[in-house]
């Protein structure tokens, strides 16, 4: 069958190379003064201008800032802060209480008996009975029976205070007045004795003791009245008092709130110090849960402050070391102090085009390149007329051309931003986007800047835009489709051409600075931009010729009538092709050509955490490079053939992680033994509209990919160890049979 969408292709290829002629650029000649013209020019300069040991340290102190050490110890596991509060990652929730009482109560959590916890205990009763409306109703039950006189709770009370001689000694001081009977003893001299015991008291009185010698209900922090040694035994007496088992489920709670709410800060998934720094109390009832959680906000605060204020001082003690040493990519970023030197660099040596054009430029350091400068149009905001866009280019070529330290290079781009004037002068914003992708040749937009082409700065819209209007008129019913079907059969070209121009806006990627023909400054700024120009190569008849064909584009965008015939000719072509449904082969030739074996790729993924990420952050403690925040590392290994093109599939080396199912990931993510090198596999198909669309890519910068391939190797080399040890055992020796004559 024939293949209708490649033939339309080569036909683009063909024609459009010669259909921009001498007489179009008449045309485009004779009404110059509507177009409206600025080049972003960038160039590298020779000279290492303001590249300084001052304004280096300067530029590595300030790389940094406080709030990044804060925001990086807050983001840390709670159990950080925890070991260094309590000395436990994951403390009990007793541990808290004890230390709260240490620091609030001091004379209560030192009591006569180092290991009587009723202090404690006391603490956590007052945080369920607060905090659990159940437990409430309980407790309540619990004190009115102790108030009752003959309940077994009332009696355990009278117990604990016959026991207790200090008690029985301080509440008749008071001029308590009690009941009381005798009781056989049995002295050591053998002769009989008697004691005199408490049997009752009023209830008013009984009240009274509860409340110095066990527990106040009726005030917020639920102490008894009486120092820590003058107290009654609580573990003890609800033993007595039948209750064990109940105030263990009630402490149990206490145990669960202060854990849920304050150890974990409210998150019980991946609790961070940030949970621990704030702790919402707003609807809390408990005055010990309260308070606890102050302390425990207070405390964490302080702790990310110290541990910030400290490796602050670390890192600001000697910065450009500092950040070496932790990986960061910060000389990348530096410029030096170049703004004025490189603006009287170019004075010196772009004297004819400074003293002409510099007032209506903006000069701004480029940080993309290595000691570069980037200037381009400010005020006005672009030039008015094909001639005075030559004359800009003339003159910038002229000292261009006389000079030997600034100069165009494989990273440098000048990239050209052509708009068109309405009848009112108002730049035209009402673009037909398909017309001028039907008359847009990428190849010929590339051409005299081939180091461009295949670049991620200047990607072919047309291709990818061609891609998306194929994939829609595969599926079986579309919106779009429907619409663009039923305007063509209509032969309603006009609107059939503004819906496919509708959809070039929709679907255009989204990323301004991948695109050769970027659109997304139309609606704001009325011009295209077009990346193509740059590399080593620009000259004045390269850039005039270049202007010329973009501003021929343009034209076809904002002149309905202009060309009329042969885009509509276009047009019904590209349909005729639509509707034929044909599928397009897998590009084979463009995967041979992009892929190299051993090499680096990144591949888009939305698996969170990637493994190989992990590896760098938790093992060699090192920071992440931007480019892998949405993509993973592979090693491209080659092609496993499958029955047809679809079965066939990229294989890529990847790093997995065997810890995705463990209690503490982020504990087993710092053991480089918990990682392993393992495959990702992609389909044929899939590989090559990745390919086509720019999201598969290659590192781009030596540094990281090194750091990448260090990753590898490094988790590979046990392994690979192995396999010699086995590969290198001699094989066994071969038994030989003696025949017997």
């Amino acid at each position: 069958m024939k293949l209708l969408f490649e033939n339309w292709r080569k036909h683009l290829k063909e024609e459009l190379l010669t259909e921009f002629d001498k007489t179009d650029k008449e045309t485009l000649m004779a009404e110059q003064d509507r177009f409206t013209i600025s080049y972003e020019i960038e160039l590298e300069s020779r000279d290492a201008v303001g590249d300084t040991p001052q304004g280096r340290r300067e530029h590595a102190s300030n790389y940094l800032t406080f709030d990044y050490f804060s925001e990086n110890w807050n983001e840390r596991e709670a159990g950080d802060f925890w070991h260094s509060y309590l000395d436990e990652e994951d403390p009990e929730p007793l541990e808290l209480v004890t230390k709260y009482l240490l620091e609030e109560y001091p004379t209560r959590a030192i009591g006569a008996n180092p290991a009587d916890i009723s202090a404690e205990n006391l603490v956590r009763l007052s945080i369920a009975i607060k905090e659990d409306a159940k437990i409430a109703k309980e407790f309540k039950s619990f004190y009115n029976n102790i108030l009752k006189e003959g309940t077994r709770e009332n009696k355990a009370l009278v117990n604990a205070i016959n026991k207790d001689p200090d008690i029985k000694e301080a509440l008749k001081e008071r001029g308590v007045q009690f009941r009381t009977g005798r009781q056989g003893t049995l002295p050591l001299d053998g002769e009989a004795g008697e004691d005199t015991v408490i049997l009752g008291m009023r209830p008013d009185t009984l009240k009274q003791v509860v409340h110095t010698y066990l527990f106040n209900p009726e005030s917020d922090e639920f102490f008894p009245g009486a120092d820590s040694d003058h107290t009654i035994d609580l573990t003890d007496f609800l033993y007595d008092a039948g209750w064990e088992d109940e105030s263990s489920e009630w402490i149990g709670e206490a145990d669960d709130q202060i854990k849920s709410f304050i150890l974990d800060g409210g998150n019980a998934r991946y609790s961070t110090v940030s949970d621990v720094t704030y702790i919402n109390t707003q609807n809390w009832a408990s005055y010990h849960l309260k308070q606890m959680a102050n302390m425990a906000e207070s405390a964490a605060q302080t702790w990310v402050e110290e541990t910030a204020q400290s490796e602050w001082d670390e890192y600001q003690s000697d910065p450009e070391d500092y950040l070496d040493n932790m990986g960061y990519e910060w000389e990348e970023s530096y410029e030096g102090d170049k703004d004025g030197d490189l603006y009287e660099l170019m004075e010196e040596h772009f004297p004819r085009f400074m003293e002409k054009w510099a007032d209506q430029l903006k000069f701004e350091p480029d940080g993309s390149l290595r000691n570069g400068i980037e200037f381009s149009m400010d005020d006005p905001k672009f030039m008015t007329g094909l001639d005075t866009a030559f004359e800009f280019l003339k003159d910038f070529f002229f000292d261009y051309n006389r000079q030997d330290n600034f100069q165009f290079d494989v990273n440098t781009g000048l990239h050209t931003n052509i708009g068109y004037l309405d009848d009112d002068g108002e730049s035209h914003k009402d673009y037909n986007l398909m017309k001028a992708l039907l008359f847009l040749n990428h190849d010929f937009a590339f051409k005299e800047f081939g180091q461009r082409k295949g670049t991620q700065w200047a990607t072919d819209l047309k291709s990818d835009i061609v891609e998306k209007i194929e994939k829609a008129f595969k599926q079986d019913r579309t919106r779009f489709k429907d619409l663009a079907m039923k305007l063509y059969k209509e032969d309603k070209l006009d609107e059939l051409g503004r819906e496919l121009s509708r959809f070039v806006d929709n679907y255009a990627p989204s990323n301004p600075k991948s695109l050769g023909f970027n659109i997304h400054y139309i609606d704001r700024l009325g011009y295209v931009e077009f990346r193509y120009p740059g590399g080593e190569g620009p000259t004045l008849e390269k850039m005039k010729n270049a202007t010329l064909y973009y501003a021929y584009v343009i034209k076809q965008a904002v002149d309905a009538d202009y060309k009329k015939k042969e885009y509509q000719s276009k047009l019904v072509k590209l349909m005729t092709n639509l509707a034929a449904h044909v599928d397009r082969p897998t590009e084979v030739k463009k995967i041979k050509e992009f892929m190299k074996k051993g090499e680096v790729y990144l591949i888009p993924t939305n698996v969170r955490p990637v493994a190989i990420n992990s590896y760098l952050q938790h093992v060699l403690k090192q920071s992440m490079p931007y480019i892998l925040y949405s993509t993973e590392a592979g090693l491209f290994k080659g092609i496993r053939k499958g029955k047809t093109l679809k079965d066939t599939l990229a294989v890529f080396k990847v790093v997995e992680g065997t810890w995705e199912h463990l209690d503490r990931p982020s504990l087993q993510m710092e053991d480089g033994a918990n990682y392993k090198i393992g495959e990702r596999t992609i389909p044929l198909p899939e590989l090559e509209r990745m390919i086509t669309n720019n999201s598969l890519d290659f590192v781009n910068s030596e540094h990281t990919e090194e750091r990448l391939r260090n990753v590898f190797a490094q988790i590979d080399k046990p392994r690979r160890t192995l396999a010699r040890r086995l590969k290198s055992k001699p094989p066994p020796k071969k038994k030989i049979k003696i025949s017997q004559s």
